[in-house]
């Protein structure tokens, strides 16, 4: 039992529950620009598709319900 507390716990290093900070930021901020990447392109092609801006669609939407 290498590096256990007195209480008997495992210590972060061979707890699976834990985890590297720095990789897991690392995928953080990977994940968040790909999803802005795919959000624009969304939009883009939704601009091209409909002609249409998606903000100035949904507001028209929301007055026409409203």
């Amino acid at each position: 039992m290498a590096n256990r507390n007195t209480q008997g716990f495992p210590s972060p290093e061979e707890d699976p529950r834990f985890h590297d900070t720095y990789q897991f930021l690392r995928r953080y901020r990977d994940a968040t620009y790909s999803l802005k990447v795919v959000v624009h392109q969304m939009e883009h092609q939704f601009k091209l598709q409909y002609d249409n801006d998606i903000d100035k669609f949904l507001d028209s939407i929301y007055a026409a319900g409203g």
